[in-house]
Order: C-alpha cells, then sequence, then structure tokens
C-alpha cells in the first residue's frame, strides 16, 4: 500500500507515475484524490491520460447494466448530441466522485466500484467522510484540506484509509 510520494529509506521522491501506472496494470485499482476544479475544467483527463489509456473500454454485461442506469437518469442514453465525461470515461471502468453529483448517481458509482468494476476513481473531499469503497492505492494530486491542524489531519487519515481495502 502506498500514499506517499517519498521512500522513508532512500531519502528521495518515488517516480509517480510507476506506482500508479503499476497498481492498474496488474489489474489494481486506485483513488486519485484531485480538486473539483480539475473535474469541472476537465484538465485531470489530460493530466492523467496516461492511467486511463490503460483502461480499455468494458464489455462485461453487469459492468454495462450500471452504465445503462446512468445514462437513463442522465438522459444520454441513445443520444448522440449529448455527452457525458462521466459516461465515457465510466465505459472504460473509470469513475469521477463529488459531492455535485446527484445522490442516485453517486449510489450507483458506489455499487460500481463496490462491485469491482472501477478501475480508477477520480474523487473529491466526499471520500474523506467515510464513504466505504476499496481500492489498492490512493494517490493524493491535492494536499487542500479545510478546518483546523487537527481537521486536516483527520481528514488525511480518512482518506489514505481507502488504501490497502485490496481488490485483487
Amino acid at each position: 500500500n502506498y500514499f506517499s510520494p517519498f521512500d522513508h529509506r532512500v531519502k528521495e521522491k518515488i517516480v509517480v507515475g510507476e506506482i500508479v501506472k503499476d497498481i492498474i496494470t496488474h489489474n489494481g485499482t486506485a483513488l486519485i484524490y484531485i480538486s473539483k476544479t480539475k473535474i469541472y475544467d476537465g484538465s485531470y483527463i489530460e493530466e492523467f491520460s496516461e492511467y486511463i489509456d490503460l483502461c480499455p473500454e468494458i464489455n462485461d454485461k453487469k459492468s454495462l447494466s450500471y452504465i445503462d442506469k446512468l445514462e437513463q437518469f442522465f438522459g444520454t442514453k441513445g443520444d448522440i448530441e449529448k455527452n457525458s465525461n462521466l459516461i465515457y470515461l465510466m465505459k472504460r471502468g473509470i469513475v469521477i466522485h463529488h459531492g455535485s453529483i446527484p445522490l442516485k448517481a453517486r449510489l450507483l458509482i458506489e455499487e460500481f466500484v463496490n462491485g469491482h468494476h472501477a478501475r480508477i476513481c477520480f474523487s473529491t473531499s466526499t471520500l474523506i467522510q467515510g464513504i466505504n469503497m476499496p481500492f489498492d492505492i490512493v494517490w493524493v494530486n491535492n494536499f487542500r484540506f479545510t478546518g483546523n491542524d487537527d481537521q486536516k489531519i483527520l481528514d488525511l487519515k480518512n482518506l489514505i484509509g481507502r488504501a490497502g481495502r485490496t481488490t485483487i
């Protein structure tokens, strides 16, 4: 389990991309904690394209049934004029989780993850609040936490506590 870009034994920075890439390549799962701004402006797609490219389009019927439910809920099912990054990525086993996603959609996403259909989850602080979803690794891309020092420490512990809930 990793939750830091530093190896305390060698006192130097670990090559970030290799840890996440290795986990995903070996059918593991990664939670990547990012800012809501990156989700809204879409910059996370380019920033993490190397990992996204490791996830081929899924064809498992159970996985596709969750996607179908979300497409129906969002009204994008069969509508070529409506595009959704959330649906596009989910078809590759990649989910987005943040507080502005409607509750029904978040619950479907959580079921998708807990059913071991997701490879990557891009999330904001909603997972700090104790939502139970398993990941092999947590990568913290955004170290901005709110509150006093004790609250910040607790939030970081809750976030990294998602790691090690192995899926393989």
